[in-house]
């Protein structure tokens, strides 16, 4: 008696239009962050913060200055649009000095090399950790999926530090799923220092009494900064967070493209700067109360819920997801940091198939997900570009606080969703 074969499974059209419009979007993304390493879009880098602030640093020079002073260590760059000091930690410079040995064109053009470095080093540790496994196969589909999604993409056009901060982060984490603490936490510390991230996850640490990682991540932040206190003195340290910090984030605080839930006080009571759209009820004295309201619920919240859940995956991936918007600043491109949440969630729906729950969830997360593609454009169409033009409606504005209910969505979907 002979034994029917297995047939093979067939991949849907639907799959196959899926598979070819990531792979499209992936080109037509990767395409455009290579055209942005040459003029006009070379001179408008964040990475060019960077780079002059750690040729400021190497000629004795204050790293703080205004960045239009600056940018005279950058042939071509001008910072004409940015009228303040960097918002950047002191450590930053020893991200930015081994790129000055080149010219301003080549170093960007570095920059973005190392970036699809980190993309793919970031995938095959998101892989280890999720599946314990990584294949050349697997990481070149999560970096395709990566590349064809928008924050991605707007991370490398600008020149951004969040994929190498994912990679630390990633890299932490699967140091500390297999007990290697101190690695752990030292990663964590520079992901800290670097771009102040993560402060969360340390205070989970802490109250986890992880004694070995906290410590790791505590000297790791504190070594990093006394090395640049070596190089640019101790009182630019303190300059930075004591004037140049608060200062810079109290102006990009009523910015319609930063979802930062420290914004929540100012964009509902207190908008009298950007103007573009009415506050829900002008009460600017209650505006600061309100956003540390909201910043210390959101905090309890997330770290109440890591400590419940039964899975250090879950509690982890769910701190660095609302991580991204528990600083005062969170742009799009900050979207990159939810790249282990999301693999977590798509990992732990694969074995269960797709349920009612599961359809649901995975809709909900793909929808805001897209929406957030479509979150900057569409504000700057709704800003008024004319002078005298009326502001827009509070209700219309809150379309700019999609990426900041993503985030909290898939934060609560990560501790929930468990295994």
């Amino acid at each position: 008696m002979l034994t029917p074969r297995p047939e093979k499974k067939r991949i849907g059209p639907l799959a196959v239009v899926v598979c070819l419009t990531i792979l499209g979007s992936a080109i037509v993304n990767l395409y455009q962050v290579v055209k942005s390493t040459r003029p006009p879009s070379l001179y408008i880098k964040d990475f060019n913060v960077e780079y002059v602030m750690a040729s400021a640093a190497l000629n004795g020079e204050s790293p703080y200055k205004p960045l239009p002073e600056l940018a005279r260590y950058a042939d071509g760059y001008t910072a004409h649009y940015l009228q303040h000091p960097s918002p950047h930690p002191p450590a930053v410079i020893f991200v930015g000095i081994p790129f000055t040995r080149f010219n301003l064109g080549h170093a960007v053009l570095l920059w973005l090399v190392l970036e699809l470095i980190c993309v793919a080093a970031a995938s095959a540790l998101m892989l280890k950790a999720v599946a314990g496994r990584v294949s050349v196969t697997g990481v070149s589909v999560l970096m395709l999926i990566w590349l064809a999604w928008h924050p991605f993409e707007r991370e490398m056009f600008w020149g951004q530090l969040m994929i190498v901060t994912l990679t630390l982060v990633s890299g932490a984490w699967v140091a500390l799923r297999s007990q290697r603490e101190m690695l752990g936490g030292v990663l964590l510390g520079l992901a800290l220092a670097l771009k102040l991230f993560g402060w969360p996850i340390v205070l989970f640490l802490l109250l986890t009494r992880r004694w070995r990682a906290f410590f790791g991540a505590v000297v790791a932040f504190v070594l990093l900064h006394l090395a640049a206190a070596f190089v640019i003195g101790f009182s630019e340290i303190l300059t930075y967070y004591t004037v140049v910090g608060p200062s810079v984030s109290k102006l990009y605080r009523e910015f319609a493209g930063n979802f930062s839930v420290w914004t929540i006080g100012t964009r509902v009571f207190g908008v009298s700067w950007t103007d573009w759209y009415n506050p829900l009820i002008h009460v600017p004295a209650i505006a600061p109360i309100v956003s540390v309201v909201a910043v210390v619920c959101v905090l309890l919240l997330a770290i109440r819920g890591a400590l419940h859940t039964r899975s250090f995956d879950s509690a982890f991936c769910a701190l660095t997801c609302v991580s991204t918007v528990l600083n005062p600043i969170a742009w799009s491109h900050y979207l990159v940091l939810t790249a282990p949440a999301l693999c977590l969630v798509t990992w732990r729906i694969k074995p269960g198939g797709f349920t009612r729950r599961t359809i649901i969830i995975a809709a909900a997360l793909v929808i805001l997900g897209l929406l957030v593609e479509i979150v900057l454009p569409a504000i700057m169409w709704l800003s008024p570009r004319v002078p005298g033009a009326p502001p827009v409606p509070f209700l219309v504005s809150t379309i700019s606080f999609l990426p900041l209910v993503f985030v909290l969505l898939l934060t609560r979907v990560v501790m929930q969703f468990e295994n």
